[in-house]
């Protein structure tokens, strides 16, 4: 019983170590921005040598991952429980806004780092996530509107467009904010909203058009 009380221990104290690096990283990525901020600056932060760190990650890219990938999953969950009765769009929509609104509520972190500056390494790193993710997402699109081609061809285009939407607002959020500052995570949501409402102008304009030609 001794050593399994002390096994639980080790690890609740390796989780705690780990939550502290993300915790220290988080703050400092925000305050100097991610190319300034040092392995060494990160692990002094929160008391620990490099040597630790590196037993928890690889680099502090994982660090400026995690985030990102946490918010993925929150939104695939919440789109998978979306009511099947939602268009495609809204559901994602709706997804999106409420993994937001859950980060506000500090049930996770939303990602809010800068993109510049990152490097071309993670730069491609950050790239390949958003198109695994993509892929994903218009699997669930597709299994939602019942898996034709047709349905296929449909989620592949939604889920294209969401992302694209989301990236755009989250640009415009870190081009709306003085670079000495971080983003006000709270101001997303509205962003958000702006960002699909322009997309959804635009789609409408393109369906005029396409009337027209009839």
């Amino acid at each position: 019983m001794g050593s399994i009380e002390q096994g639980g221990r080790r690890e609740r104290k390796k989780a705690l170590t780990r939550e502290r690096l993300i915790k220290v990283a988080r703050e400092l990525f925000a305050e100097q921005g991610f190319p300034e901020t040092t392995v060494q600056q990160i692990t002094e932060a929160a008391d620990v040598s490099e040597r630790t760190f590196f037993r928890y990650f690889e680099s502090k890219d994982d660090l400026l991952l995690l985030d990102l990938v946490a918010f993925f999953d929150r939104v695939e969950f919440e789109l998978r429980v979306r009511p099947i009765e939602e268009e495609p769009l809204v559901a994602l929509y709706q997804s999106m806004l409420t993994s937001v609104r859950s980060g506000l509520d500090e049930s996770f972190e939303i990602p809010m780092v800068r993109p510049h500056g990152l490097g071309l390494e993670l730069t491609n790193q950050l790239a390949r996530t958003y198109i695994s993710w993509e892929l994903r997402i218009a699997e669930i699109l597709a299994q939602r509107l019942g898996g034709s081609s047709d349905c296929r061809l449909r989620a592949d285009v939604t889920a294209k467009l969401g992302i694209s939407v989301l990236r755009a607002a989250f640009r415009e959020l870190f081009q709306n904010t003085p670079e000495h500052l971080r983003p006000e995570p709270a101001a997303f949501p509205q962003q958000l909203e702006c960002a699909f409402v322009s997309a959804l102008d635009e789609c409408d304009l393109l369906r005029r058009l396409l009337a027209t030609r009839d």
